[in-house]
């Protein structure tokens, strides 16, 4: 999917030229939910982009500062607090707290995207509100209405593939662990022998969620290749999705 970039100004088009003209008041709230929830989808990738930018750059600023001091890194003159493992966490740096809200952000960002795309499909194909109303569409219903349709098998693999590929998994479960607890791991070495080489990281920490442990991982390079699997997935679907908008006969 990585040639295709979606023009979501012509999926909002296209959405009302072939939904909005048939002016029942049904199918009237259909397009605009279904409008609304396209904006919603390009604007969660766009938040996401935008606070791993943030964090990137802001860490390697931080980085750059680091080398141009002599170790121990407490001559950085930042608060220090805390040791382990001979390293010591820099958890009161007003640095660290911008660091950490970027990553959050990215994290509740990219773990949205799924099921605020399932919302879209559904308004897309008209597909019934369930029982309980909107707060029980999802990824899952979306599916399962539409896995025998042969005209959706394009919004089917890509809700398939936000979901069961790349490291959505460890995304999902690290935005529902950050609710109630710490997930960033942000240290330095302060060995005097190790001079401007000294190990310096920002990691998310080792945690469990539903009895499942996973490892610690370095935060930016995980965000990084999780945005773009995922900008390459949203992006194959938005060009196919105007695709089969313009397939559809044209009732204006």
């Amino acid at each position: 999917m990585d040639e295709h970039i979606w023009d979501v100004d012509t999926s909002l088009y296209l959405v009302s030229r072939k939904i909005d003209d048939r002016k029942t008041k049904k199918q009237q709230a259909y397009a605009n939910a279904a409008r609304e929830s396209l904006k919603s989808v390009a604007a969660r990738l766009n938040h996401a982009s935008y606070h791993f930018h943030e964090v990137n750059s802001a860490w390697q600023s931080f980085c750059e500062r680091a080398a141009t001091k002599k170790s121990p890194f407490a001559k950085l003159g930042f608060p220090i607090i805390g040791e382990q493992d001979n390293t010591h966490q820099w958890l009161n740096e007003a640095g660290a707290l911008v660091r950490s809200a970027h990553l959050v952000a990215c994290v509740q960002a990219l773990h949205s995207i799924p099921d605020t795309l399932a919302y879209a499909i559904s308004f897309c194909f008209e597909l019934e509100i369930p029982e309980r109303g909107e707060r029980d569409i999802n990824v899952g219903y979306v599916k399962g209405k539409l896995e025998f349709k042969s005209c959706a098998k394009f919004a089917v693999e890509a809700l398939s593939d936000l979901k069961k590929e790349g490291n959505y998994k460890k995304i999902n479960a690290l935005s529902n662990y950050a609710k109630h607890r710490s997930i960033i791991d942000e240290s330095i070495s302060t060995d005097p022998d190790a001079g401007a080489e000294a190990p310096i990281f920002l990691r998310f920490k080792t945690f469990t969620f539903d009895d499942e442990p996973y490892e610690a991982a370095e935060a930016l390079p995980l965000l990084d290749s999780e945005l773009k699997r995922m900008q390459s997935v949203v992006n194959g679907f938005g060009a196919a999705l105007n695709a089969y908008f313009n397939e559809l006969p044209n009732r204006s």
